[in-house]
């Protein structure tokens, strides 16, 4: 049997005290893999907890890995990318532009409103079209989205959501202008959400 026979034996607990170094002092940590690993050659045990470290990396790159792909899984797109924007305490003083002006004058953004409940389905499956649609609008200024988003609200989503969202290409066919802003006929790329605004409800929009 090699000199490495003795991890076999190691509890889970005993081999982690010992790679981290529980008081971060290396003539400890040595101490404690004498402990652990018996009279196994020095060289031996470094090279052991140089690996076991390695393996921990990995194993927590791989354990990031996996919890960002049962994210998008479970969640579609990553909220914790996007900013949830304040909703305006006055939002006649400012237009019904629910976003800040940086957003509203970006002429790549545009906005689209909508229930919360429907938000969170476009976060699992993107924008898909309603019945009878072909394609899903977006306006150019918030305060046209904001008014869909107090309309769509229901008594099973009474909140509404403003989302913003950014296109890198305008002049895709499938794309078409509109005084209000523009019709997506394929959403093939979907636009990238870059914000959100939730409408409380009790938002009375007049």
């Amino acid at each position: 049997m090699s000199a490495l026979s003795p991890l076999y034996g190691v509890s889970a607990l005993r081999l982690n005290s010992a790679i981290m170094g529980a008081t971060k002092k290396p003539s400890t940590t040595t101490w404690i893999l004498n402990r652990v690993y018996g009279s196994v050659n020095l060289g031996v045990l470094r090279l052991c907890q140089e690996g076991a470290y390695l393996t921990l990396r990995l194993l927590q790159c791989l354990l990031g890995e996996l919890a960002a792909m049962l994210t998008g899984i479970f969640f579609g797109r990553d909220r914790q990318l996007m900013e949830e924007y304040p909703f305006p305490q006055k939002p006649k003083d400012v237009g019904y532009h629910v976003f800040p002006e940086e957003l509203e004058n970006d002429q790549s953004i545009f906005f689209h409103g909508t229930s919360m409940e429907s938000f969170n389905g476009i976060l699992r499956e993107g924008f898909q079209p309603g019945p009878q649609l072909e394609s899903v609008s977006f306006s150019s200024v918030s305060s046209v989205a904001l008014g869909y988003a107090c309309d769509a609200r229901t008594d099973a989503s009474p909140a509404g959501c403003v989302i913003a969202v950014r296109y890198s290409n305008l002049n895709e066919t499938w794309i078409t202008r509109e005084s209000f802003g523009i019709h997506d006929f394929r959403r093939d790329p979907q636009p990238e959400i870059v914000g959100f605004v939730t409408v409380p409800e009790d938002y009375r929009h007049i």
